[in-house]
């Protein structure tokens, strides 16, 4: 579904990579939080954070443009 918003010229392709890193994040901490790995969280945090961010922006923008 993200990726597809970046084929759409939605949101940027950059942007949808990122955000669909999230998507992973969140499939790891859903389904194998026993095995969580701490350094992806880490580098999450890290790195990663800002791109929520942006991707909720952007959203907001295209939804209130329309």
């Amino acid at each position: 579904m993200i990726l597809k918003l970046s084929e759409l010229n939605i949101i940027d392709t950059e942007l949808a990579t990122s955000i669909a890193e999230v998507a992973r994040l969140r499939n790891i901490l859903a389904h194998q939080y026993l095995d969580i790995r701490w350094e992806y969280l880490k580098n999450f945090i890290d790195e990663k954070v800002e791109y929520v961010y942006k991707f909720l922006k952007t959203v907001s923008d295209f939804v209130n443009s329309i």
